[in-house]
């Protein structure tokens, strides 16, 4: 009678703990959105050098809890699960683990598209081959593939830009690539235009993506050797954030402009060149530096040099470009002093 009653107390004292820890997991769950913002929170925060990641890592801490009280439960929480894996993706990507970033992500998509992360391996191919600087072939989604991607529309095109990212750091650009080429066609598919003379009344969360889609691509093209292609893709991330503001920073904007310029001139476009200087000098000159801002006033007068600088390029080609017979007539010509009072006529 004794040993029954101790395993009837210990049955009992289980059937308790077990209890205690469904009711303070349900009560985890009740709380779920609250975690989920203080994660979000500690992610954006800017810690010191000697601990960069600090506040990051306790956000990974909270997501990796709320993703643990929702295993077991892919049937109704799979949507929150998947969202939960972009996140923790996201966090190892902006904390340098590359590979738990990888297996993040690639959870994530797998979840939804089981064969498209081994397709892109396949057509991926291997970076350090000889045809490595070749374009891979374009992947073609399926319609049931395309649905289900639709359902999610969010979190599967951030998890692709985020993996196109991760492997354009790990010098992949094929695969890399291939990851943006999808996402590319899920904003062809939720057609969300890249045309900024429409109005800008879509999504802006959408268009923040199309938009980071864009500048991947750009920078993997560079990467590839496609110039020209790059070129395309930087000029249309420069014009969205004129639009949309989505990233931007007036000076780096700026600088980028005057980089597209360098292409330009590279080709003898002078009047796209011309027009990409003049709109980095009003971007800089917009910018209203405060007397206590001494580092960003002094990048301010660092860019209005190097902004005199092209501008005599594009004097010294022209001449040039006279001398080879190449000049059409019909193109600008600078006048009035370059950057601080030249004009395109």
């Amino acid at each position: 009678r004794t040993d029954r009653h101790q395993i009837e107390s210990v049955s009992m004292a289980a059937q308790v703990e077990r209890d205690s820890a469904e009711v303070e997991a349900a009560e985890e769950l009740e709380t779920l959105s609250d975690t989920l913002a203080e994660a979000e929170r500690l992610s954006l925060v800017q810690d010191p050098d000697g601990e960069p990641f600090k506040s990051k890592y306790q956000a990974l801490r909270l997501l990796q809890r709320a993703k643990e009280l929702l295993q077991g439960a892919e049937e109704e929480h799979g949507r929150d699960l998947r969202d939960l894996q972009r996140r923790i993706g996201a966090l190892h990507l902006a904390t340098e683990d590359f590979a738990a970033a990888d297996e993040a992500l690639t959870s994530c998509i797998t979840m939804l598209a089981p064969e498209l992360v081994q397709r892109v391996g396949k057509l991926s191919g291997d970076d350090e081959a000889e045809d490595a600087q070749e374009l891979p072939p374009e992947i073609v989604l399926g319609d049931q593939e395309l649905q289900r991607f639709r359902d999610e529309l969010e979190t599967v095109w951030d998890c692709l830009n985020l993996l196109g990212l991760l492997w354009s750091q790990r010098d992949r650009p094929r695969r890399s690539l291939l990851y943006l080429l999808v996402a590319e066609r899920l904003s062809v598919d939720a057609d969300v235009s890249n045309d900024t003379r429409a109005p800008s009344d879509g999504d802006p969360r959408l268009l923040s993506l199309l938009n980071h889609t864009n500048y991947y691509l750009a920078q993997v093209y560079s990467n590839l050797g496609q110039l020209n292609r790059a070129a395309k893709y930087i000029q249309v991330t420069l014009e969205q954030q004129l639009v949309t503001r989505d990233s931007f920073s007036p000076l780096e904007w700026a600088k980028n402009c005057m980089g597209l310029s360098d292409f330009c001139l590279m080709q003898r476009r002078f009047l796209e060149t011309s027009k990409c200087l003049q709109a980095s000098r009003h971007i800089i000159r917009s910018v209203e530096g405060d007397a206590g801002e001494e580092e960003e006033t002094m990048r301010k007068t660092s860019l209005l040099a190097d902004l005199d600088k092209r501008w005599a390029s594009v004097a010294a080609e022209l001449l040039q470009a006279v001398v080879d017979k190449e000049f059409d007539a019909e193109l600008p010509v600078v006048a009035g002093g370059g950057p601080r009072g030249g004009e395109v006529r």
